[in-house]
């Protein structure tokens, strides 16, 4: 439940995320995660990140989204687990959320200065826990030797 309301912290306005389409996983609703949610606060952003496998258990992806710091609802955590928790089709409500909440897309080309700020910020904070989140989650995607 805890990787679910990670994962719901997604739903809350001014929300951008580095996959803007509906990630392969989440924690509790689809796909294949490994490891917990990270969530750290670096400088005016939050950052949550969940880790992905595919079904092989060959590599491994971070997925998950960016905030500005302040700008996340926290009163619409409560409504979003209610929402998925309680629906009989978890992924479309989930989707449904996804879509509505996810506002910027940091893969198109041109993004207005803040925005891209903000994908820049996520990019970055990626690249800088990378190898520490692969020494992590190797033990749990690749082939044991």
């Amino acid at each position: 439940m805890k990787a679910l309301v990670i994962f719901l912290l997604a739903l809350f306005s001014g929300i951008a995320h580095a996959q803007p389409a509906f990630p392969d996983c989440i924690p509790g609703i689809r796909g294949h995660t490994v490891s917990a949610p990270v969530h750290q606060v670096v400088g005016e952003y939050q950052h949550v990140a969940w880790f992905c496998t595919d079904a092989g258990r060959t590599r491994w992806w971070a997925a998950g989204f960016t905030c500005r710091a302040g700008s996340c609802v926290p009163e619409a955590v409560g409504r979003a687990i209610y929402d998925v928790t309680r629906a009989s089709a978890k992924v479309g409500t989930a989707r449904a959320l996804w879509s509505a909440g996810v506002t910027i897309n940091c893969a198109a080309s041109t993004l207005p200065a803040p925005d891209q700020a903000l994908c820049d910020a996520r990019d970055a904070w990626i690249d800088s826990n990378k190898t520490a989140w692969h020494a992590n989650i190797r033990r749990e995607v690749l082939p044991r030797d």
